[in-house]
């Protein structure tokens, strides 16, 4: 009998209208051109038979396509198209895909009677006739997967395949046709559902497909994969369902897709659930009400005990269930499908028996310790009572294990009244609104708690989250009488509790500007906590310590010291947010210091934490700190970038101190641009948020600021008495001096009443090391009161000391002593200015060197010294291998007569030609020895670094680059320098302001220009020196920003190559920054170089998960989802 041929099961389906070439799967050819078989196993609808039916029409005669059937179980029929199949020929026009037998059942009468193995030569001759790239794609083979005669004979053919042939086998089941042995030789290729998930980019290309032109962000699309898992005919039913061009449009279009019998759910139903056997639909639908799909929870919950087999059996056949991919040994179903089994359940299931399923899986899970899970179950069957005991024994340790979606969700289906009645709920309410930011809602839910509650112990804890809530809105009285409450309840009489009370207490005391209280509070509280050996709890309190009494007077050096325990304490516990937090304070307080690289590498490291961790306070305290740097370096558009993100930080958090502080640094950045007009607004602003919150340290510092913004002396001099009032009162003693010294600067006082507050200035000052105040925060006041300070004989030797470091800025001032001062005031300023060098000291100088008596004798010894000899300028580079060239001497870093005196250059090359005091020369270098010989060994140093720079300095002559008195020592690189840090910096000051400026293409010129002097670290030579590691990370962080500047510019000209090699680079300075990993990746993903963009992945995950103990950023893993989705690369081709 003859066996019937259908033409169209011998031809490629047509490709849907919607169907779009798909490149990173059309790559896969080449490889599978030197494979013998590809196997393309996914579940319905992911898009296999169009994807294959492209490629077979692009290549006509050489590929050869089967469709199969069901009636193709039977092996004659089978055969009788694979015969057809053989013998097509090569017709020209549109014939060439139609069989000779697409009419009625010609040559069927052949097949029918041609055997097994006369088909099979049959069908090699004719892959070997159609030449490399020969293709046989035979398509649905899973529904001749209980044929075993069909599955031998595909068996034979794999092995009898000819060279120029190859094999495509799909299905939407794995079929086993014996390719074992070819797999292990590396001759099968594979294709499954994870490759053909379509990606965001080619999601957004189908919907411009369907609307021309459109522009929606790629998070849109993104929103589209993550819900249908790129499932391609999900996608496909979506875009038919959508009416419009708007993202609001796709969010109807998913809602409405999903409803039960129209979208993806009819297509479940049509292409999947009916053509499963009764009981497997019905495992489905069940088990489809579990959160996971753990075999051991299955068998209980379904009173089973082969779950374990029925999973992996759905999982092998790509019924939408996958292996967990994580460390548990469970599996999942696709997230839509999961939606359609419920839909199912529900139909199948009367509402009582879907909710005592629930009530079996809530006990399951809670004997599980699945305790957010359990709580869901409870909810969803309906038993409140159940709930609200899940809540109250395990809901904290939810929130404080961040599960805050699982204790609202089930939360939200708990009936108001029944909530109203249990104390230990409303707490685990109130404690997710406090977490969610919803603070206002906190408080009602811990008053409510409150009034119901019967244990002392919950009271006062209710009490402490009261008032942190007030401390949050800056109510700090109304927060330390609650505290205060807290303390008289029996339940806080736990150390512990006492404590932390204490804590909040004198946290609250120092913010009411009772500093000398909160001291006390929280040292009783730092004495209970070690005591009881509690370290972190110990640590935080110092933490506290330091911010809220140290920093706040102006003690920073104990502030620091206090951080330091702190942050060693954090480390050794491996508590990371605390690490964060404490370096985010220890940034301050070395900013304060004066210390800014330190400060500047701190507060960066600080930054990343908090991003990693996404701590966002803490984020914003070290952007607040960056913006100060920025600020006090004159790079005015970072320094506003950072305080515009403090201030949006704050406004998410609604905390009182971001509403000041960024205000007044935006305030401080309008004032250096000249625009009083709007600092004025700022900190008028910063004003009204400090005085609602009643917090007097910020009122000072507003105060302060709006002095300064009065162009009139007598109103800037009235709003610096309000501030000193007020830093008097609090014991805020460097903003204290930063009053004194304003007043100094600009009013006019009587000569005793002068001379009194410039003598507290000078003491206070010196007495607690607020140079900073008079060198960087106001440097130009800070001058002329040094000098007044000089002339008065004020603490003489410090004002010198801080004249010098200073340098060029104190010259002007220094000069006109120089002019109108007393004769012993004259001759300090004359020490003053040799010591500070340069050109104007040795114009001012020259200028008092003609006058007679004791200043001007010394004013032309000076002169003489600071003489030009016509010495050649010194030429450095000290950006990797050190190099000085010192006139015709070139001198590399084995070239040195002697390795003191080598560390004694670079100890002076480190203070950039700044004098460099004696004794930090001494305690550097000798810092054990007896004075005596420490400085005779210093001179002894000197001696030898002035030959080896200069080696035939005659014996009585001064070095011309080697400075020295009995007060320090200075390197003098003479005129016309060439230094390659100085460079550097120019460069990247120049690109940075460009940049800012808007002018992207000159900034890229001058940022290349620096990476390019970059040649490596600082120093790089010698690694251990201590005295060069702040300038060493000062500089790479600079030139850091700058490359991701480049990074930037890179990616948005996409040039793949250039980023790649950059990204390189920046990750052999800095390996822990995600954005140069991401780049890296982003370059390799765009170039299709598969390999090294993974290789880059795994290397950034390994560094996260064994360095840093975290997980990898959810952009991070989202870029490698892409780059998995290229599918395998052959190593040829990669090569």
């Amino acid at each position: 009998m003859s066996i019937p041929i259908l033409p169209a099961k011998l031809t490629p389906p047509p490709l849907p209208a919607s169907y779009i070439p798909r490149e990173r799967l059309d790559r896969l050819w080449t490889e599978w051109g030197g494979k013998r078989l590809a196997l393309v196993a996914a579940g319905a609808g992911f898009g296999k038979t169009s994807f294959l039916s492209a490629r077979a029409r692009e290549l006509g005669p050489q590929c050869l396509w089967y469709s199969i059937d069901e009636s193709d179980g039977d092996l004659a029929s089978f055969l009788a198209h694979l015969v057809c199949l053989a013998d097509s020929r090569e017709p020209a026009g549109e014939q060439a895909r139609t069989p000779p037998a697409a009419s009625g059942t010609r040559g069927a009468g052949a097949a029918g009677t041609a055997s097994a193995a006369e088909v099979l030569a049959l069908l090699v001759r004719a892959l070997r006739a159609r030449g490399r790239q020969a293709l046989l794609v035979i398509d649905d083979l899973h529904l001749a997967a209980g044929a075993p005669e069909v599955l031998r004979f595909l068996e034979r053919l794999i092995r009898f395949l000819p060279e120029e042939g190859t094999l495509i086998l799909a299905s939407r089941e794995p079929i086993d046709c014996g390719t074992t042995k070819w797999r292990t030789r590396g001759e099968v290729a594979a294709l499954t559902a994870d490759d053909l998930r379509l990606t965001a980019e080619e999601v957004a290309a189908l919907y411009r497909r369907r609307f021309a032109g459109a522009t929606h962000p790629e998070s849109v699309f993104r929103r589209v994969v993550a819900r249908t898992e790129g499932w391609a005919a999900g996608v496909e039913i979506l875009l038919q369902n959508l009416e419009a061009d708007s993202a609001p449009a796709i969010d109807a279009a998913l809602a409405r897709v999903a409803a039960a019998g129209t979208g993806w759910f009819a297509y479940f139903a049509d292409e999947v659930l009916r053509r499963l056997d009764p009981p497997t639909q019905d495992f489905l639908c069940r088990s489809a009400l579990l959160p996971r799909l753990d075999p051991a929870l299955c068998d209980q919950v379904l009173e089973r005990s082969d779950s374990r087999t029925v999973l992996e059996r759905l999982c092998e056949r790509n019924l939408f269930t996958f292996a967990a991919g994580d460390e548990s040994p469970g599996f999942r179903y696709h997230r839509l499908f999961r939606e359609f089994l419920l839909e199912q359940l529900r139909r199948r299931h009367s509402p009582a028996g879907v909710r005592r399923l629930h009530r079996r899986a809530a006990r399951a899970l809670a004997r599980s310790g699945a305790w957010a899970d359990a709580l869901a179950a409870s909810a969803e069957a309906g038993d409140p009572e159940a709930a609200l005991r899940l809540v109250e024994r395990a809901g904290e340790d939810l929130l404080v294990s961040g599960q805050y979606q699982a204790v609202e969700s089930a939360l939200a289906r708990i009936p108001e009244g029944d909530l109203r009645r249990h104390p230990g709920a409303l707490f685990v309410l109130g404690r997710l609104c406090d977490v969610r930011a919803r603070w206002h809602e906190a408080e009602a839910r811990y008053r409510q708690a409150l009034r119901l509650s019967a244990s002392s112990r919950q009271r006062a804890e209710l009490l402490r989250l009261l008032g942190r809530l007030h401390c949050r809105w800056g109510r700090y009285a109304a927060a330390l009488a609650l505290f205060r409450r807290a303390q008289a309840e029996p339940g806080s009489r736990h150390w512990r509790t006492r404590a932390g009370t204490l804590v909040l207490v004198g946290v609250s005391l120092c913010e009411l500007g009772r500093i000398d209280e909160a001291e006390t509070r929280l040292a009783e509280a730092v004495a209970i906590l070690r005591r009881r050996g509690d370290r972190f709890g110990e640590a935080r309190a110092l933490c506290l310590l330091a911010a809220n009494v140290h920093r706040t007077r102006g003690d920073y050096r104990l502030g620091r010291e206090t951080v330091q325990q702190a942050l060693v304490a954090f480390q050794k516990l491996g508590d990371r947010r605390q690490v964060c937090y404490a370096l985010c304070l220890l940034a301050d307080l070395t900013l304060a210091i004066g210390e800014t690289r330190e400060a500047l590498v701190q507060a960066a490291e600080g930054l990343r934490l908090a991003e990693a961790l996404e701590y966002p306070s803490v984020e914003a305290h070290s952007r607040q700190t960056l913006g100060r740097i920025a600020l006090l370096e004159g790079s005015l558009a970072p320094a506003r970038q950072q305080f515009e993100t403090v201030l949006r930080i704050g406004e998410a958090l609604a905390e009182q101190e971001f509403a000041v502080m960024p205000r007044l640094g935006l305030a401080e950045v309008c004032l250096a641009q000249g625009n009083r007009h709007a600092a004025r607004l700022l900190a008028r602003a910063a004003l009204a948020s400090a005085l609602a919150a009643k917090v007097p340290w910020p009122i000072g510092r507003c105060h302060l600021l709006l002095g300064k913004l009065e162009r009139a002396p007598e109103p800037a001099c009235r709003a610096w008495r309000r501030a000193e009032g007020i830093f008097r009162r609090i014991g805020a003693r460097h903003e204290l001096h930063r009053a004194l010294l304003l007043r100094l600067a600009a009013e006019a006082l009587p000569p005793q009443r002068r001379r009194r507050i410039l003598q507290e200035l000078m003491a206070g000052v010196a007495r607690f090391e607020h140079d900073f105040l008079l060198r960087e925060v106001e440097p130009e006041a800070g001058a002329r009161l040094l000098v007044e300070a000089l002339r008065q004989g004020v603490e003489v030797e410090y004002a010198c000391a801080q004249l010098v470091a200073l340098g060029p800025r104190a010259v002007s001032p220094l000069a006109a002593l120089l002019g109108d001062g007393a004769p012993e005031s004259r001759g300090r300023a004359v020490v003053a200015l040799s010591l500070i060098g340069g050109d104007g000291a040795r114009a001012a100088l020259e200028r008092a060197a003609v006058r007679s008596g004791e200043a001007g004798r010394a004013a032309r010894e000076a002169v003489a010294e600071l003489a030009d000899e016509s010495t050649p300028p010194l030429r450095i580079r000290a950006l990797g291998e050190l190099e000085v060239h010192a006139g015709p001497h070139r001198l590399t870093h084995g070239g040195w007569r002697s390795a003191r005196a080598l560390r004694l250059f670079l100890l002076l090359l480190v203070h950039r030609f700044r004098w460099v005091p004696r004794d930090v020369l001494l305690d550097t270098f000798w810092p054990d020895a007896e004075p005596e010989k420490a400085a005779n060994s210093l001179r002894q140093t000197i001696h030898v670094l002035r030959r080896t720079l200069e080696p035939g300095l005659p014996g009585p002559h001064r070095s011309s680059y080697v400075r020295f008195r009995n007060e320090g020592c200075r390197l003098d690189p003479g005129e016309g320098l060439t230094y390659d840090v100085e460079d550097l910096e120019a460069a990247l000051q120049q690109g940075e302001r460009l940049w800012h400026t808007g002018q992207k293409e000159r900034a890229r010129e001058r940022l290349l220009e620096a990476v390019a002097l970059y040649r490596s670290d600082f120093l790089v030579e010698h690694p251990y020196e201590e005295f060069a590691a702040a300038e060493r990370e000062h500089l790479r962080d600079r030139v850091l920003r700058a490359m991701e500047r480049l990074l930037e510019i890179r990616a948005t000209a996409r040039e793949w190559e250039e980023l790649a090699l950059l990204s390189r680079r920046a990750l052999a300075l800095d390996a822990y920054r995600e954005s140069h990993h991401r780049y890296l990746v982003l370059a390799h993903l765009r170039l299709g170089h598969r390999r090294e963009a993974l290789a880059g992945y795994h290397a950034y995950e390994a560094m996260m998960i064994n360095e840093m103990g975290l997980p990898p950023a959810e952009r991070m893993r989202a870029l490698a989802e892409q780059v998995v989705a290229l599918g395998p690369v052959s190593p040829a081709r990669e090569g």
